[in-house]
């Protein structure tokens, strides 16, 4: 809730919540929409529903494989992956079919 004040073109504000700025471990500084339940123009850690579970949860979830990573996110995005070979003709074979 405190530090560097936001740019003038990163919003502060989300749909019923407040987006803030969080360190979840000595490395890891994450931007979190936390909800507010009423419209709060100055919200303070009182206001965040469930803001010390929700830190405290992610806190458990860093990695250190990427920076600001969180191990859920990136074991999805390994899973998602398709690596280049032998992948990438095949892909590329699929795409052209569906394109003819």
């Amino acid at each position: 809730m405190a530090g560097k004040a936001f740019g003038p073109n990163y919003r502060n504000r989300v749909s019923y919540g407040a987006k803030v700025l969080t360190r979840v471990g000595p490395q890891h500084l994450l931007a979190l929409n936390i909800p507010t339940g009423d419209f709060e123009l100055e919200p303070n850690p009182t206001n965040l529903i469930s803001y010390e579970t929700i830190v405290r949860a992610l806190s458990q979830l860093v990695s250190y494989r990427y920076p600001n990573a969180l191990l859920p996110l990136m074991l999805a995005n390994d899973a998602a992956s398709i690596s280049q070979r032998p992948s990438g003709p095949i892909l590329q074979q699929f795409v052209d079919e569906l394109l003819r």
